[in-house]
């Protein structure tokens, strides 16, 4: 896809949204969507890229023993 593509493709989106939401809205709908790329962008440099890899919980053998009810407390 050329420059030219992509640039003909954003303007007509805009053309939509601005007759879809009105004029009064673009102003905000364009900050919302400056945010999101900052954001995303910020993500991007960070050290682990915003993408941090997980790996699932270990089994653990007390997951048994924390459904039962607890012991009940000795009155004195």
């Amino acid at each position: 896809m050329s420059r030219v593509d992509l640039l003909l493709v954003l303007v007509v989106i805009l053309i939509i949204v601005l007759i879809w939401r009105g004029p009064s809205m673009l102003p905000q709908i364009g900050a919302a969507l400056g945010l999101a790329v900052k954001g995303a962008r910020e993500k991007m440099e960070s050290d682990d890229g915003g993408l941090a890899p997980t790996s699932p919980p270990a089994p653990n053998d007390d997951d048994d023993a924390a459904d039962a009810d607890p012991p009940a407390a000795k009155r004195s």
